[in-house]
């Protein structure tokens, strides 16, 4: 796993700080640090994200979060080096003879700290004189060019303090390096068997560089290429600001917007290296002859920092830089269709890219993973959602891709297939109730709810296994409800609403007189009306076990430190005691349906 996208000296203070929590026992290699990094400092995964990998999971889709996500990877290295820090610790339980060992067997220090004491203890006061040799050792640091080699003997006694330090000190560098180690160890000096080692007789000195490598950023964020009919080459500088130390590199690509790849703009990528001090480096990026009716826009992507990261005020922030290319259009002398299409904004090779974008829609619905790579790795259960699935994916696949009209297309063919699967359920639902002998109001609460809330519930479980927190999780279903009752219920009621204030007359005798008899007296001209029948108990019902479900996860807060998780006895019950909560309303709500 990569380091969060930090600027270095961040990097290099987390890295200290990982180093100090979890290596006092052991010695943490790299790829250890940078998980442990994502688990302590990465962000969690958005909503939106967990929903749409939960969507697609349980469909045998192609997944867009991998199987462990690198918070997962360092959550495990925590525990595992959690576990193994104590079972170190214990051996020092011996009783005896006088114990000298090392106060820590993992020091992290900076580079440009000067010189570090290493402190060395005795467990009680010997009796007699003690002599400890002691010597340091290369690792990947080496004695002379990355720190001063030290060798000597400490003496402890009856008379003399408990507490010693070794000093040594760290050479600083010129130019970035990696982070390095050295080694000091204990050794018997005089008679064999005047004392013991405590944990170990070595400890590791982890040396982090904080010699700042810079920050890249492009020359210019925005480049306007006038049209022509021969084809142009520009060049995309990339600035290496506030720092030059060590060689580091990024990768560059393209993306295409209204300028398409191929028939604009011949799409590059690779790998952009910088070495020690160098201030900049460039690309050339080719833009094809064609004569544009419109002005068109790609950008030019750097990602993927090693040893370095993107300025943070630039178009991007850290994580990524953007420089984004106009093609400006050429003249048109006024008539024809160069100039009909101009006015009309339509794209030519967009057009043509969501056309095999449309393909690729189809062949993603009959794989299940969504790829034929991703159908090698499907297990028997994604094999078995597909196929359920395969219909409804073939269904949803005729929706456009959002390459037509700026998406707009794509947008609202969607929400007809919303309105479509809306009502399929709707229906489905009430003819199965009316076969069952439940009643509307019962199939509502039950059927057509317990399906609709299925994406919810595959999404917050999703989150609450892959985040650290439980925000996603339980703001993933109180966000939903909130959808569901303030726009899903308002926005029909006020449309209905306003239609009948306006557009709607009604006179005594016709239907809407027979329908509502007793309203109608009051409300001659007609008004919109909906039953309330049992919805005050259901909702009153509804808000008693969401206050108590509430203040429950706030409990759990106050007694065990997190609303999700803990013992298992604790997590299980918690769990039980929220189903017994919907039951509760389902039985209450049936209860007074019927009456």
């Amino acid at each position: 796993p990569a380091p969060p996208a930090n600027p270095p000296a961040e990097i290099a203070d987390m890295e200290l700080k990982i180093r100090a929590k979890y290596g006092e026992n052991c010695n943490l290699t790299s790829n250890q640090v940078c998980a442990l990094m994502q688990y302590e400092f990465g962000g969690p995964e958005s909503r939106a994200k967990h929903r749409i990998h939960a969507t697609r999971t349980f469909s045998g889709g192609k997944r867009i979060l991998g199987r462990n996500t690198p918070w997962e990877e360092g959550e495990k290295i925590a525990k595992e080096l959690g576990t193994s820090s104590e079972t170190v610790s214990n051996k020092m339980t011996d009783i005896g003879k006088p114990k000298v060992g090392f106060k820590a067997l993992n020091y992290a220090v900076k580079e440009s700290i000067g010189t570090v004491k290493i402190g060395v203890k005795i467990s009680e006061k010997p009796k007699e004189e003690i002599k400890v040799k002691y010597s340091s050792k290369d690792g990947t640091a080496k004695a002379g060019a990355d720190y001063t080699a030290v060798s000597g003997i400490l003496e402890f006694g009856p008379n003399k303090p408990l507490e010693q330090d070794i000093e040594v000190s760290i050479i600083a560098t010129a130019g970035h390096e990696p982070t390095e180690e050295f080694y000091v160890e204990l050794l018997e000096e005089g008679k064999v068997g005047d004392f013991l080692f405590g944990r170990s007789n070595r400890v590791t000195i982890v040396v982090v560089d904080d010699d700042t490598p810079g920050e890249l950023s492009f020359f210019q964020e925005q480049l306007e290429v006038p049209s022509s009919l021969s084809p142009q080459t520009i060049e995309a500088i990339v600035m290496r600001n506030r720092g030059t130390s060590g060689a580091i590199s990024c990768q560059y690509s393209c993306e295409a917007d209204s300028a398409m790849a191929g028939a604009d703009f011949e799409a590059v990528e690779g790998e952009l290296q910088f070495t020690d001090g160098q201030k900049s480096a460039m690309f050339s990026v080719t833009i094809n002859a064609k004569a544009r009716e419109r002005n068109e826009t790609f950008r030019i992507y750097l990602k993927e920092p090693k040893g370095t990261t993107f300025a943070s005020t630039t178009d991007g922030g850290s994580e990524s830089c953007i420089m984004t290319i106009i093609l400006l259009a050429g003249k048109t002398d006024g008539t024809g269709m160069g100039e009909w299409t101009k006015h009309v904004q339509i794209n030519w090779d967009q057009f043509s890219a969501g056309n095999a974008n449309y393909k690729e829609q189809f062949i993603s619905a009959i794989y299940p993973g969504g790829t034929p790579d991703g159908m090698k790795e499907a297990s028997a259960m994604d094999w078995f959602m597909h196929i359920l699935a395969v219909p409804w994916k073939l269904l949803f696949a005729i929706v456009p891709p959002a390459d037509y009209a700026g998406g707009w297309v794509c947008f609202f063919c969607a929400l007809a297939m919303v309105g479509f699967v809306t009502v399929i359920i709707g229906d489905m639902a009430e003819l199965l109730g009316c076969v069952v002998g439940m009643k509307p109001a019962v199939t509502a609460i039950t059927l057509v709810a317990l399906g609709t809330s299925l994406p919810d519930t595959f999404a917050s479980k999703t989150a609450a296994v892959m985040d650290e927190y439980a925000d996603n999780s339980i703001g993933n279903v109180t966000g939903s409800n909130s959808v569901n009752v303030f726009l899903g219920l308002g926005l029909p009621w006020m449309i209905c609403a306003i239609y009948w204030e306006f557009a709607v007359t009604c006179s005594s005798g016709d239907l809407w007189w027979e329908t509502y008899p007793t309203i109608a007296p009051d409300y001659g001209t007609g008004i919109f009306v909906v039953k309330a029948g049992s919805l005050g108990v259901s909702v009153m019902t509804f808000c008693l076990c969401a206050v108590t479900c509430i203040g429950t996860l706030v409990a759990r807060r106050f007694f065990i430190g997190g609303e999700l998780g803990g013992p298992p006895a604790l997590k299980w019950a918690t769990a039980v005691f929220f189903v017994i909560l919907w039951a509760v309303y389902i039985v209450v709500s049936i209860l007074f349906s019927d009456e």
